[in-house]
């Protein structure tokens, strides 16, 4: 099995606000613009990332605080890049 990566990882976050809400990706996808809710699932299964010029507006629909999705982002971002290194990188001496 593969790691998820930061897409798929915030996509599921995204979903799991919208099923909260009872949200169907159509409703949130024509509150966006977007004529299907095509381009939400997309976002969700972890395809693409949300275009800063939507993310607002994403946030706003989806009543989630900008800190709670920052928070959320630099999680996700750490927990990726802990996955490349070993405990003993973390041992390591600096080096100047």
């Amino acid at each position: 099995m593969t790691e998820k990566n930061r897409f798929e990882r915030v996509g599921e976050f995204l979903k799991s606000r919208r099923l909260e809400l009872e949200l169907t990706q159509k409703q949130v996808g024509e509150a966006l613009g977007y004529a299907k809710g095509q381009y939400v699932y997309f976002v969700e299964s972890g395809k693409i990332d949300i275009p800063r010029g939507k993310l607002k507006k994403w946030l706003k629909i989806l009543k989630v605080s900008p800190q709670e999705y920052i928070d959320l982002q630099k999680k996700v971002l750490e927990q990726e890049l802990r996955s490349y290194f070993t405990k003993a990188d973390f041992k390591a001496k600096k080096t100047s």
